[in-house]
């Protein structure tokens, strides 16, 4: 009875080679490509989530300045437009470009009246996500005498289709009431829900 103790904790006793045994080589590697794998899903998860917030912000604030054109147009019988009955353009840039005059040229016409405060897109000059040729800016421009506008943003997230219509396609989004023809953009977008024929836009 003894010797049989004996030899079955012979046989339980652990064996302290396998007990200080580390991982291999092979199994280092496989949980540090699962470990990349998974992170490489998160943070693109998390930066789709950060365009995705930016562009719902874009699309919020280019509404709420719409909203104010109409305010304005109801009590001045026109949109923002140059004195002397010219084509107005304003952006967003910062620095201006040398051509467009700068985004105060149209909020000092709406801020505070129609808006509390001036809107900026979310990266102002910078660019994110589908924004390849162009940057984050808001970008207006009024045909003459205010008789109508052309507003729109840059998105991050390319939602396909072509060109500029009304509303959300591929990487723009914007507000029009137009009555072209427009001096610039009319050979690349469209203006309203018909499509741009030459330079000029149609009625909406």
């Amino acid at each position: 009875m003894i010797r049989l103790r004996k030899i079955l904790l012979h046989k339980i006793k652990p064996n302290k080679s396998n007990l200080t045994r580390g991982f291999t080589l092979i199994e280092v590697l496989v949980v540090i490509s699962i470990i990349g794998m998974l992170s490489s899903t998160i943070v693109s998860q998390l930066r789709l989530s950060i365009y995705r917030a930016h562009d719902n912000q874009r699309i919020s604030q280019i509404d709420e300045i719409a909203r104010a054109l109409e305010f304005y147009y109801l009590d001045n019988g026109k949109y923002p437009s140059n004195t002397n009955g010219t084509f107005m353009y304003a952006d967003s840039r910062n620095p201006p470009r040398a051509a467009v005059p700068a985004w105060s040229n149209l909020m000092n016409k709406l801020v505070p009246t129609y808006l509390p405060k001036i809107p900026l897109p979310p990266m102002n000059n910078g660019r994110e996500g589908a924004m390849t040729a162009n940057i984050d800016e808001y970008h207006y421009q009024a045909t003459a005498y205010g008789r109508g506008y052309l507003l729109l943003t840059y998105l991050a997230i390319d939602h396909g289709g072509g060109g500029f219509v009304y509303g959300e396609d591929g990487a723009f989004y914007g507000k029009n009431h137009t009555a072209g023809p427009w001096p610039f953009y009319a050979s690349s977008v469209n203006c309203g829900p018909a499509t741009v024929v030459g330079v000029a836009c149609t009625t909406q």
